[in-house]
């Protein structure tokens, strides 16, 4: 019977892949079935079916001659010649009595035997040979977009590197839109597939961390992940691994939500069900925690010094309490694996063993133990909005993380020069950008000065518009004062200064009084009537109640 390319099973046949990896690499520019990609190289593809294939293997299930071709043929299409695929047609490849061949002395390892054709595919497949003795690829390897690139300082980009080196749980806060989130998601990326770590851009074998941060931070420029830009500043590209899948099981983003309150919400829950509904279901975070802990644990002794890297991107972290739906994670960071003996202390289930995890297409031959600790090699990055919408920390969470500030931007040097996407706002921010420097000099003092997405936002709304000076009017009072809120001792001087200093309308004494009397305001006219309107009515509940805020 004919295989289906599309047809998951042999995949669950085939033996376990517990060999090293062979050099070389499955063409990614031609589709291939899931299981089939799982594979290295067609030598490692064709010595898992080989071995499927003889008598006794795979548990007592074997795979015909027909089938053997087939899978090979879907995994060899476009490095072979046609005169190679109809030998592998006609042929029964693989003949049982050829699949073991003895080296010279007993204790050598078993070599196998390849048909021709396959063995000029996986020639034309694969690199050059690895150099003597140097460990074979243990990365997927990625590509450098320059293209895609954020403007950083470099004193904060050097402060996040220093910080992801020695502490495994880093804060990202600041004001929103400043580009936190993807710095992070760049340097997380950076993390996972080991270019911390000295690998470059085709891949190559872990190593240990440099000695020193400056020593990333230069071996990150030499990848080209890390450009420079104007004085003080970093471009940081953006890096796309060739594997996807592969990064998926050491790189998460995950986004917190307002309602977690418990650990379920960072980890899955388990649904004790008998038949297909039965096993753990798992979030992206658990997926890179569970492989870091089965990849530390497998390693060989001489591995654990330098542990496979993974990163979770834990965004807008104190939406909800870190300390509640993390109470596992903040202990298991503090007595890593490979320390103590009882350094599992992540809780994930009570039913022993055997329970599968679920919810992803190959996931349900991966078992997920009662407890996990947390890998050496693993990072998790918080990005954290301060205000008062928000949870701030517990010193236990304060305590076990490395905090960095995000609050200074400069928007003359990112929106200038086609530096911020493309130039699309040069011409706006050359028109505008003494506007938004009024506002940032009146706002800075208060921590509520515009970031780059808010900044981005205004200068959009102002490149669109007919009459510049209404739109004006409008973005202050709709994007600016909305984030005004507090005390009148808080926000009293900032909205007098905002009337004055942006609107050039200052209030009178004789007005004062009247809003002090508890009466509103008449209207007036001018060039910002809409702003001094909604500021006149945020003063009078000032003065009235004692607090304020945009909508009452």
């Amino acid at each position: 019977m004919p295989l289906d390319p599309a047809d998951p099973a042999p995949w669950r046949l085939l033996p376990p892949l517990d060999e090293p990896a062979l050099p070389g690499v499955l063409h990614a520019d031609s589709f291939l079935p899931r299981w089939v990609e799982r594979f290295d190289s067609l030598e490692a593809l064709a010595r898992r079916i080989a071995h499927l294939s003889a008598p006794g293997g795979g548990g007592g299930q074997r795979l015909a001659a027909e089938q053997r071709t087939d899978v090979l043929l879907a995994a060899a299409e476009g490095r072979s010649s046609p005169a190679d695929r109809a030998d592998l047609r006609r042929d029964d490849l693989l003949v049982p009595h050829a699949l073991r061949v003895q080296g010279p002395r007993d204790d050598e390892p078993v070599r196998w035997a390849l048909h021709p054709a396959v063995s000029r595919a996986v020639r034309a497949a694969s690199p050059a040979p690895t150099a003597p003795g140097r460990a074979p690829p243990a990365h997927p390897g990625y590509e450098i977009d320059k293209d895609d690139v954020i403007l950083v300082k470099k004193v904060e980009v050097e402060a996040l590197v220093n910080a992801l080196m020695r502490r495994p749980l880093v804060l990202l806060a600041g004001v929103s839109g400043s580009g936190k989130t993807q710095l992070a998601k760049r340097m997380g990326k950076a993390w996972a597939v080991g270019a911390f770590h000295g690998v470059g851009p085709k891949g190559g074998a872990a190593a240990a961390l440099p000695a020193t941060a400056s020593a990333v931070v230069a071996s990150l420029q030499n990848i080209g992940l890390l450009t420079d830009g104007p004085a003080g500043w970093f471009q940081v590209a953006e890096l796309k691994p060739k594997d996807p899948a592969a990064l998926g099981q050491r790189y998460a983003f995950v986004a917190v939500q307002s309602d977690w309150t418990e650990a379920s919400h960072l980890w899955g829950y388990h649904v004790p069900l008998p038949a297909e509904a039965e096993g753990f279901y798992g979030t992206d975070a658990l997926r890179v925690f569970l492989h870091a802990h089965q990849r530390f644990a497998a390693a060989p002794a001489a591995e654990k010094a330098s542990p496979t890297p993974h990163f979770v991107l834990l965004d807008e972290m104190n939406l909800s309490r870190p300390e509640h739906f993390g109470s596992d994670l903040l202990s298991a960071m503090e007595v890593q694996l490979g320390s103590d003996a009882r350094a599992e202390l992540i809780a994930l289930h009570r039913a022993g063993a055997g329970v599968r995890l679920r919810g992803a297409e190959g996931e349900a031959e991966v078992e997920v133990p009662p407890r996990i600790g947390w890998a050496p090699g693993l990072r998790v990055v918080g990005t954290v909005n301060v205000d008062e919408t928000t949870f701030s920390f517990a010193p236990k969470v304060l305590d076990r993380a490395a905090l960095l500030e995000f609050v200074d931007v400069d928007l003359g040097v990112v929106f200038s020069g086609k530096r911020y996407k493309g130039g699309r706002f040069d011409h706006a921010y050359g028109e505008h950008g003494d506007f938004l420097g009024e506002l940032n000099a009146v706002l800075s003092p208060y921590n509520l000065h515009l970031a780059y997405r808010a900044a981005e936002e205004i200068l959009g709304a102002l490149g669109l518009a007919a009459d510049a000076q209404a739109e004006r009017d409008r973005q202050l009072c709709h994007k600016v004062l909305p984030r005004v809120r507090g005390p009148r001792a808080a926000v009293e001087p900032l909205l007098l200064n905002l009337r004055e200093t942006v609107c050039e309308a200052p209030l009178s004494d004789a007005d004062r009084a009247v809003l002090e009397a508890g009466a509103p305001l008449a209207p007036r006219g001018g060039a910002w009537p809409a702003s001094i309107k909604k500021i006149d009515q945020m003063l009078l509940r000032a003065y009235t109640s004692g607090f304020t805020s945009y909508f009452g």
